[in-house]
């Protein structure tokens, strides 16, 4: 198995890095080139940095990029699943919880992350709602986990939970998640914690198989399960994964770190980003 420093984010990566040691914040960027695969891997400590989930207004989307510059934030990531509506209206695909105000809440049992800024504890499990707004964590069901989830100020949910207490989970069908998401390469997005409580986001990206003729520079996506065992290997104690493909978005700074895999620009090989209906944000405490 290879894996190497991706040469075109080396300049960028030695820069950043520089920054960190001299002003000894703990956080980590890397992206890793394995088999194929690039991973852009942002780790950041919880103790210098808070994370919020943030939506657009309305049913408008807007780059992850976007939102990281109005709120000055230091990164971000693209949030949870989308649809959209005949008369193109975004409308959020699964929980979501902003400020303590529920946006959209989870019918089906679905992946989600929960945290509060004054809380290290940050949950991570399938989880149901009711109409009461309570919420039932499906994997960890004592009465504490219960009890911490109806606490959070903020719920991003995803599909499928990746990751729990160590351990890679195959078994995806609680979430009625379609084979060929699972089995077929895409761009992904994911966000993991670790033993130490450090955040972990992940993007991968890919090149659409339309789209590889015009492009100089394929990048090869990733399965569910390839994912998984990526995650594993960076630490994280529990994952999920988050929106992808054209969605895939991980910000640092005013730089977009991966190759965006959303609509391709046909006179040239460079992609756009898809505007998001909500993000995951990194500020500065």
């Amino acid at each position: 198995m290879i894996a190497k420093e991706c040469p075109i984010v080396a300049f960028f990566l030695f820069i950043f890095t520089l920054a960190a040691f001299c002003n000894e914040t703990p956080w980590h960027y890397q992206c890793i080139e394995k088999n194929g695969h690039e991973y852009h891997v942002l780790e950041v400590s919880p103790q210098y940095y808070k994370v919020i989930a943030m939506k657009a207004e309305g049913t408008l989307r807007k780059k992850v990029g976007e939102f990281v510059k109005a709120q000055d934030a230091f990164a971000g990531i693209n949030g949870g699943f989308f649809h959209l509506t005949q008369a193109n209206d975004a409308l959020p695909a699964g929980a979501l919880k902003i400020n303590k105000r529920w946006i959209s809440k989870a019918k089906l049992p679905r992946a989600a992350i929960g945290w509060s800024n004054d809380n290290p504890s940050v949950l991570i499990d399938r989880i149901k709602t009711n109409k009461n707004d309570e919420v039932f964590p499906q994997q960890d069901r004592s009465d504490l986990s219960k009890a911490l989830w109806q606490q959070v100020d903020y719920i991003v949910g995803g599909t499928p939970l990746l990751i729990k207490n160590s351990k890679i989970i195959s078994q995806h069908a609680p979430e009625r998640v379609i084979k060929s998401f699972l089995d077929e390469k895409h761009a992904r997005s994911a966000i993991c914690i670790k033993k130490n409580k450090h955040w972990v986001f992940l993007a991968v990206p890919h090149t659409k198989e339309s789209d590889r003729a015009y492009s100089t520079v394929i990048k090869e996506g990733v399965t569910i399960a390839e994912l998984s065992n990526f995650m594993l290997e960076q630490g994280c104690v529990d994952a999920i994964n988050l929106d992808g493909g054209g969605s895939t978005a991980l910000v640092l700074g005013n730089k977009t770190l991966n190759q965006p895999a959303g609509d391709r620009i046909h006179s040239t090989a460079f992609y756009l980003e898809r505007p998001v209906l909500d993000v995951i944000l990194i500020l500065e405490k």
